[in-house]
């Protein structure tokens, strides 16, 4: 019998040395023996059982106790995903702050932009950008921090991006961005703004297809 256990004991180890060398390898599908999409990493199918995917679960005081400066200047923190059972929802990190998502309503809009200014570019501008100011209201919660470069929007050729780092702490007020880019037509352009899910739009009154803002 030892010497039958001396026998095995190699040929088990070859095995899940070799399950575990294709594992690294190989894209996984979970459910089914079948194989995965080209653009999947990991499948979880029901085919063969009937169930879900279960989140790692995380009250918001715990989700915060992660979310340390380490934490928040990792990119490859970015796509994180937890279920909050403070507030029964699944949260994401979008690499600045944690995006709520309850049933169909993204949850975490806490504020509104009522009226963002039109722009004219004319044919004499040739500054590399155009700084203005995006007027916002009724925020809630807590600060809302945006970072130096981040983009708001963006159509034909041109972005709205966030001047220097700003923290949106009150209830109403301004959020200074900048206007970068060459407008890839001389007709109206809408740029669609989007920040913690509220959203807006900037009319552009585009003259000279040349302009470079």
């Amino acid at each position: 019998m030892k010497n039958k256990t001396k026998l095995l004991l190699p040929a088990a180890l070859a095995l899940v040395m070799a399950f575990f060398a294709s594992a690294l390898k190989a894209q996984v599908t979970i459910g089914d023996f079948i194989a995965p999409q080209k653009f999947s990493v990991l499948e979880l199918v029901t085919t063969k059982a009937t169930g879900g995917l279960r989140l790692p679960q995380m009250q918001t005081a715990e989700r915060d106790a992660i979310t340390t400066d380490e934490f928040k200047a990792d990119p490859l923190a970015k796509g994180l995903m937890i279920f909050n059972t403070t507030t029964n929802c699944v949260d994401i990190w979008n690499g600045y702050e944690w995006i709520e998502f309850g049933g169909n309503t993204l949850r975490s809009a806490k504020l509104s932009l009522p009226a963002i200014p039109s722009v004219e570019l004319k044919a004499e501008k040739q500054a590399n950008s155009l700084e203005l100011s995006i007027p916002y209201s009724e925020k809630t919660k807590e600060d809302i921090v945006l970072n130096d470069g981040q983009i708001l929007g963006g159509s034909d050729g041109l972005s709205v991006v966030v001047v220097g780092k700003q923290t949106l702490s009150s209830e109403n007020g301004v959020i200074y961005v900048k206007l970068t880019g060459t407008p890839s037509t001389t007709s109206k352009i809408t740029i669609p703004v989007s920040i913690e899910g509220a959203a807006g739009s900037m009319e552009i009154n585009a003259v000279n297809q040349n302009n470079n803002i």
